[in-house]
């Protein structure tokens, strides 16, 4: 018996595995956070996005965010904020790493948390940032920031990002850029011009002058194409790789219907994103695929018996089949070149200094955003119409020059309309954050079917979820005193829309 208690007595010893790493390098914590970041779910949950904005209805079943049901968020993705914390612990801890590639993980980590604080923010109001990912130090229920000082961090953070991004040096950990900082830097920069773009209508964010900061980014370098741009690229050798609509991993692509907000959008415009995000609707195709007279669009707030009617008649346009069809999609972006020549257009409207006029900036994104689509829709899913140069230059001088703006206003609907139709299943959230901030475009509300409790309201926000509740209750009430007086409601106001 001794000899077989002294035998077993090193239990850590006999637990390792020789054969196997002791240790978490950064580089695995680093990819999985790019993959994280970069993230889509899988199958319908794809288009909720699409949804609250009204350029899709869904037919299977009556869904609460085409009603503008928006319910509640959570904090889950703080949990990603604490593997960027480790990963950085572990880069300093690394005697092997260089100090070009330690700025590289800290630069990661600053975006990451930026990025994070800014999603939920920009969903609920005030947060928790200051006290929040210490649960190693004993603190687990963080109060909450108010939404200026959380606006205020996530500058600071973003400075701190792009300031590491510029010493830093390659790692062999990136999927996205393939370990280019120069491309991590301006996409830093540009996700800088959102958010400040974003907080436009405010003077200064705690002592940070908003206009004259915008100014100064907007002359770093910027992503400077759409194939630059923060976006998941998808492959058609794997099935898990797979775009996430696709039919392999999907079983709701025969549910999209195109609606008619978008699609009489595009015909106004005489876009051909029309052919190829959407397929002709069945009762019109004797028109001509190549025919603007063969798509329609359902009413996106209509009665949902009237909308699975229609759509059952064939009276309306269905997603184009590439969404299902094309293993590898197309990729989809987070931060986008289109996107930050949007800002910088509206920006130079308002007086802002750009690096170029309203109409060069306005003009550079949808020419990314035409070549983007076009790039990546074969001939086959195209309905026999080429989005080409000489297309596009027609397409620049006809109904969506700025020229035919009667004044700034007019001259605002049209980039907002162009941003909202480059951002056709892109840039998740992004179209709504703007329409909350502009009332552009003008989404339809139809007082009849709307589930928000303000009938003729789009909502502004979510509300907090059930855990934050239960388990950290005195800080979230504290929160909900200070924006709302005590109210937790989708229609709400918070500091960033006073």
């Amino acid at each position: 018996m001794v000899l077989i208690v002294a035998s077993c007595s090193d239990f850590d010893e006999i637990n390792t595995n020789p054969d196997a790493s002791t240790k978490v390098p950064p580089q695995f914590l680093a990819t999985e956070l790019i993959l994280t970041s970069t993230s889509s779910p899988n199958g319908k949950n794809l288009l909720q996005d699409n949804w609250l904005m009204k350029q899709s209805q869904f037919t299977e079943g009556a869904i609460g965010l085409v009603y503008n049901l928006i319910g509640t968020s959570d904090f889950e993705d703080y949990r990603s904020v604490i593997d960027a914390k480790k990963m950085v612990e572990i880069a300093e801890n690394d005697n092997t790493m260089s100090e070009g590639e330690l700025n590289t993980y800290k630069g990661l980590a600053a975006f990451f948390e930026a990025s994070v604080l800014y999603d939920a923010s920009m969903k609920l109001g005030d947060v928790p940032a200051s006290e929040a990912f210490k649960g190693e130090e004993g603190l687990f229920t963080a109060g909450y920031d108010a939404q200026e000082d959380v606006f205020a961090t996530i500058l600071s953070l973003l400075e701190s990002a792009a300031d590491h991004f510029s010493k830093g040096e390659e790692i062999d950990a990136d999927p996205i850029y393939n370990g280019k900082v120069e491309l991590w830097e301006r996409m830093v920069n540009s996700y800088m011009l959102r958010v400040l773009n974003m907080l436009s209508a405010k003077t200064t964010v705690k002592g940070i002058n908003v206009q004259q900061k915008f100014e100064e980014v907007a002359q770093r370098n910027l992503i400077d194409s759409e194939d630059n741009s923060f976006q998941r690229s998808y492959s058609d050798k794997i099935t898990a790789q797979y775009y996430p609509f696709n039919k392999n991993n999907n079983n709701f692509y025969i549910y999209p219907v195109m609606s008619s907000f978008i699609v009489d959008m595009l015909k106004k415009y005489q876009d051909y994103r029309l052919f190829y995000y959407a397929d002709p609707a069945e009762a019109l195709k004797a028109n001509g695929e190549d025919s603007f007279d063969a798509y329609s669009g359902v009413d996106p707030v209509a009665d949902f018996s009237v909308v699975v009617s229609e759509s059952n008649a064939g009276l309306h346009s269905t997603f184009n089949d590439r969404y299902h069809l094309k293993p590898d999609g197309e990729p989809i972006k987070f931060v986008a070149y289109s996107e930050t020549q949007f800002i910088l257009a509206e920006a130079a409207l308002r007086g802002w200094s750009t690096p170029e006029t309203v109409e060069a900036h306005y003009a550079n994104a949808i020419k990314a955003a035409m070549e983007f689509t076009a790039k990546h829709t074969s001939a086959e899913y195209s309905h026999g119409v080429t989005i080409d140069e000489a297309y596009i230059n027609t397409y620049l001088s006809g109904e969506a020059s700025l020229s035919n703006a009667g004044n700034n206003n007019e001259k605002l609907k049209m980039i907002m309309e162009q941003k909202y139709i480059a951002s056709f299943i892109q840039l998740r959230w992004n179209s709504f954050f703007d329409y909350r901030r502009t009332g552009l475009p003008e989404l339809p509300i139809n007082p009849a079917t709307n589930l928000n409790p303000v009938p003729d309201k789009m909502p502004s926000r979510w509300r907090y979820t059930d855990s934050e509740y239960s388990e950290n209750k005195e800080a979230v009430e504290e929160a909900l005193k200070r924006q709302f007086g005590g109210v937790d409601s989708n229609n709400e106001l918070m500091w960033l829309l006073k």
